[in-house]
């Protein structure tokens, strides 16, 4: 199932919800880690087992190895959702998204980012020129549909 969407919440004690119709792909929990840029990255254990292979293939043995493997996994943490879908987030997580009140969770295939939302908003439109550029090159545009 792709987690797709852009969903407007209110961060409540530092806990943001899990969008309704995707609470079955978190019931046996997930984990949350910082993203490459001010967001976070909610997994699914599926998605995160993904993730992890990925950079569990850079090797321990080099320094931009050794720091990846630091980064990505020294950030994250496990989650289970409470009884309303909400999962808590901790305080590095918060300071690292610069999440305050308003939020948005983004369905990205796979997982879902957890961003502030006026960040995520002031940067639609370069995300949208990015995408027509991409998306848009010919070699693309057969595969894609057009889209």
């Amino acid at each position: 199932m792709d987690l797709v969407g852009t969903h407007d919440y209110v961060l409540d004690r530092k806990r943001v919800p899990i969008p309704p119709a995707y609470r079955s792909a978190f019931a046996a929990g997930g984990f949350v880690t910082t993203g490459i840029g001010p967001f976070l990255v909610l997994h699914t254990l599926e998605s995160w087992e993904r993730a992890s292979a990925v950079i569990r293939e850079l090797p321990l043995e080099t320094e931009d190895g050794g720091d990846v493997h630091r980064d990505f996994f020294g950030n994250a943490l496990p989650v289970t959702p409470d009884q309303q879908g909400r999962v808590q987030l901790a305080d590095q997580h918060v300071a690292h998204a610069g999440l305050d009140r308003d939020v948005l969770v983004v369905g990205v295939g796979d997982r879902f980012e957890v961003w502030d939302k006026a960040t995520f908003v002031a940067d639609e439109a370069r995300r949208r020129e990015l995408r027509r550029a991409l998306v848009g090159r010919p070699s693309h545009a057969m595969a894609a549909g057009g889209s």
